[in-house]
């Protein structure tokens, strides 16, 4: 759980590992502890443990891996004789642990846990002598697949699908692809149809069109049989009906009945229609990021932190998601492949599962609180070392973005563009291109550095802009990176946590930092490094 200012000045910190060897469960720190639980029951933690925790927790902006924790600890006692347990059938190897922070006057629930996960390459001797081993997260193997393996048209779900349709996969569809505003020379926008999704002849005797292995919001969609053109859409309902597996699926119905096959596509959200998956509420089309990641996650068989991803799920509400998905794909891979790319985020894995980190660049939370201050003027806060300046949050310097967005599912053309840049002749900014003060400013001191880039999960001209913005935000301009070491009580911050810093020392004056590191220290002390972003970010 996380931990209060007011929680950290309470005590002092105690490390505590639990480990689990077959149905035993035992109980060590460097001292003997009596932790009481909700229930009124006692958890009593033995002398033992010796460890140099490395308790560091790193923030990597934009990080699509997710950094693993492991801790390498022994422990001691003359009350557990390990050869005696591996001779009477226990596996040390198979064992688990976890190791957590506790802070009197907090019950064992609301420890805080650090690293959960298998026991790697224990040793042992004699009655008295070290357990040592190397206590590791849980790997990340996710084993799911979407769309499920049984959404496919074949003999059973379609029997009289045509040779065209059988053994394709139904595709899975998020938000409202192939629908594209474009912006007249008047600056009024309009919209147009493209081919957003494909459409699977699954009933040629009836002109039954699949469009989506799932119930869908849209109760109207566009189609478009694209065998020759030019392409004449139409206007279908959307009808229900459940396949010969009974997975209940979205059709339209074409009439009069095609004479030949055809290549159908599909257009979402064309005229204010509906889009693919409900969204939790079903009250409309899922589109938002934060939700479109949260579904994701569900669908994965890797351990979520919910509560973390439904906070970070809120502040990503702006970014809309329109794709779909007709290919079996590992989720985790198709997250790391697509979403993460376009998003602000980091993945983190923490002791109750995967979760995102949502960069802010903002001076105030979400609850509009304003942030912690970091006063190296007042004494309890002591600078370490010189200030280190790196080439830009993201690595590479870019200040000229380009993004190609609005991916047709049948020709695999991009149909929409959006360009960021830096030229200072050139400030008009305008629907399908922009100039920031940020990437004219890097561009008159470092030069034009170009990238594109190219996503298949955008077709909303706003998200574009937002994504190519973000870009810029972590790869225009080089940032700034102190240490400080600071009491107990700041170790309730997190990483990615904003901060503002005052240094008289180094001119700085309430200036907006991100968390980008943070170690809890042997004498309850903690290292806070602080990411500054270049003034240019901030005004």
């Amino acid at each position: 759980m996380a931990w209060s200012r007011a929680d950290l000045l309470a005590g002092p910190r105690h490390y505590v590992v639990e480990l689990t060897v077959g149905s035993r469960r035992l109980y060590f720190s460097h001292e003997a502890l009596n932790i009481t639980k909700a229930d009124g029951s006692v958890v009593h933690v033995a002398a033992g443990l010796i460890a140099d925790i490395d308790a560091t927790r790193a923030l990597k902006i934009q990080q699509t891996s997710v950094p693993l924790k492991s801790v390498s600890m022994s422990i001691i006692t003359q009350f557990e004789d390990w050869a005696a347990m591996v001779v009477a059938g226990w596996d040390l190897a198979a064992g688990e642990g976890e190791l957590s922070e506790w802070i009197p006057g907090r019950t064992w629930e609301e420890r805080r846990i650090l690293v959960k996960g298998l026991l790697d390459a224990p040793t042992y001797g004699a009655l008295g002598e070290a357990l040592s081993f190397t206590l590791k997260n849980h790997p990340m193997q996710d084993r799911s697949q979407l769309p499920a393996s049984t959404a496919v048209v074949d003999s059973v779900t379609w029997p009289d699908a045509n040779s065209h349709a059988m053994g394709r996969t139904y595709p899975t569809v998020i938000g409202k692809p192939g629908t594209l505003q474009r912006f007249m020379t008047t600056g009024l926008p309009t919209s147009q149809r493209f081919a957003g999704s494909p459409a699977l002849m699954v009933d040629g005797l009836n002109g039954i069109l699949l469009i989506a292995g799932h119930e869908v919001e849209a109760t109207t969609v566009q189609v478009a049989d694209m065998t020759n053109a030019p392409f004449t859409w139409t206007t279908q309902s959307v009808v229900h009906r459940t396949d010969g597996r009974g997975r209940k699926v979205a059709t339209v119905t074409l009439s009069p009945v095609p004479l030949s096959p055809g290549e159908y596509h599909v257009c979402w959200g064309y005229s204010g229609a509906g889009g693919g998956l409900y969204d939790k509420t079903r009250s409309g089309s899922m589109r938002s990021a934060g939700d479109v990641l949260a579904y994701l996650f569900e669908q994965s068989t890797l351990q979520i932190d919910r509560g973390r991803t439904a906070a970070a799920a809120e502040l990503l509400q702006g970014y809309l998601i329109d794709c779909y998905i007709d290919e079996p794909v590992n989720v985790w891979e198709w997250i790391q492949g697509n979403l993460l790319p376009v998003l602000p985020v980091s993945i983190r894995y923490g002791s109750d599962g995967l979760y995102p980190v949502v960069w802010r660049s903002v001076i105030e939370d979400e609850q509009g609180a304003m942030l912690q201050l970091l006063n190296a003027d007042d004494g309890d806060v002591v600078r370490l070392g010189v200030v280190s300046t790196s080439s830009t949050l993201h690595g590479d310097l870019t200040n000229t973005i380009r993004v190609s967005y609005g991916t047709e599912s049948f020709a695999g053309e991009h149909r929409g563009a959006y360009l960021l840049h830096g030229d200072p002749d050139n400030i008009t900014n305008g629907p399908t291109s922009a100039s920031s003060r940020i990437t004219r400013v890097s561009v008159s001191r470092f030069g034009e550095f170009p990238t594109d880039l190219v996503t298949d999960v955008v077709w909303d001209p706003s998200t574009a802009a937002a994504v190519a913005y973000q870009v810029a935000l972590r790869s225009a301009l080089p940032v700034r990176r102190i240490n400080y070491l600071c009491p107990q009580s700041f170790g309730w911050l997190e990483e990615g946590s904003g901060v503002q810093v005052t240094d008289t020392e180094l001119s700085l004056s309430q200036v907006f930092g991100l968390v980008s590191e943070i170690e809890a220290l042997d004498d309850s002390s903690v290292r806070v490094q602080v990411t500054l972003l270049d003034p240019v970010v901030r005004n």
